[in-house]
């Protein structure tokens, strides 16, 4: 067990003994400092000196090392065919990022409640036009209506209430959707091309706000090309949140789908070039013979016809790019500004080095006289 999960268990078992800090520390006799410590997570307990603290709190050591209890844990996977080994080692991240919330819950910094769930439509109607209600809904709860929307894992953090992270998975898998009390998580390979990411993080948030999510479910079928009825109403769902149909007849214009109008309908709605024609076609905006002639179309002259080749850039730009889920990390950040948890719970949140974490979050050196004697302060840069 980490020094700050322990933390949390000894902290829990001196509050459930009645006694202060001091008189645990006086009777189990440990030094009242060293145990300050180990409530901070930076010291960790002997074997002898954790029986000596179970004895005086009347806390059976196996009760203060007990795993976590997972069953309230529900977690939706896409994933492609035979993932299985790529989903294993999701799971390791998955794991990490659920022991730091809850740690943070334990010290007083739960996750705020979420906006989800939301009304879900009626189950008996067809489940594409539940998909395209329930996207309406959520696009509504966030104030934007059929608007556009820039960063869309921004979006989920700030408007809703739903982290997200992207992290570098081995094949096989596209995402994860995790929900735990109030926390919502969507985790999104970086291996795969920007617009294919923003995809699933949609078809991710709509496992969430259809509460799809019960148990560790994966696909029905892995190796099989048929979808559930959830993953195939959850893709309706992206592409009717990313592509609302109002906004789609704007962009069209009366022009039509010339080059100019889909490469800068690719670069608003940041899809796939497939996604869009097979989008335009569902809702009856293109023929079959229109849909197809879309498909033909190349995305990258598209782009760059339209003027938007640093959109084209920046796609490129987010394959293997990591990202640190925004809420768990404020919180983290708040926790440790606190001396409520150790540098560890951070390092291992953003993926970096312990030591070199501290030596950013160290203050400076204080300014030497001659340093002070060379600062001018009339110098304008």
């Amino acid at each position: 067990m980490d020094p700050e999960t322990l933390a949390v268990r000894v902290r829990e078992a001196i509050q459930r003994s009645g006694l202060t800090q001091r008189a645990v520390a006086n009777a189990a006799g440990l030094d009242p400092t060293a145990l300050s410590k180990v409530l901070a997570g930076r010291r960790r307990l002997s074997s002898l000196e954790l029986a000596l603290v179970a004895e005086v709190t009347g806390v059976p050591v196996d009760e203060i090392l007990a795993a976590d209890d997972r069953e309230d844990v529900r977690i939706a996977a896409r994933v492609q065919p035979a993932a299985n080994p790529a989903v294993t080692e999701a799971m390791r991240r998955v794991d990490e990022l659920l022991e730091i919330d809850g740690l943070l819950s334990d010290v007083g910094l739960p996750a705020p409640p979420s906006r989800f769930p939301i009304s879900v439509p009626d189950s008996s109607g067809r489940w594409v036009d539940q998909a395209g209600a329930l996207a309406a809904e959520v696009r509504g709860l966030a104030g934007i209506g059929d608007g556009p929307i820039e960063s869309l894992a921004d979006f989920c953090e700030q408007r809703l209430g739903v982290d997200v992270a992207v992290e570098k998975l081995p094949p096989g898998l596209d995402g994860l959707s995790i929900s735990r009390g109030n926390y919502r998580l969507a985790l999104v390979s970086s291996a795969t091309p920007a617009t294919r990411q923003r995809y699933t993080l949609a078809h991710e948030l709509g496992h969430i706000a259809f509460s799809d999510i019960h148990g560790i479910r994966l696909d029905e079928d892995l190796f099989g090309p048929e979808r559930s009825v959830e993953e195939r109403r959850a893709n309706s769902f992206a592409a009717a949140f990313l592509m609302p149909v109002p906004a789609l007849r704007r962009a069209l214009g009366p022009v039509g789908t010339t080059e100019v109008t889909i490469g800068a309908m690719l670069a608003e709605f940041k899809v796939s070039l497939d996604a869009l024609a097979f989008r335009l076609h569902n809702v009856e905006l293109v023929d079959a013979l229109g849909r197809d002639r879309v498909r033909q179309m190349s995305a990258r002259r598209l782009e760059l016809l339209a003027g938007h080749a640093g959109e084209y850039q920046r796609q490129l730009r987010s394959i293997g790019a990591r990202r640190v889920p925004s809420g768990l990390l404020q919180r983290a950040v708040d926790a440790y500004n606190n001396g409520l948890i150790g540098v560890r719970v951070l390092a291992r949140l953003m993926c970096v080095p312990e030591g070199a974490l501290l030596r950013q979050l160290s203050p400076l050196p204080p300014m030497t006289d001659e340093e002070l004697a060379d600062d001018d302060p009339t110098l304008v840069l």
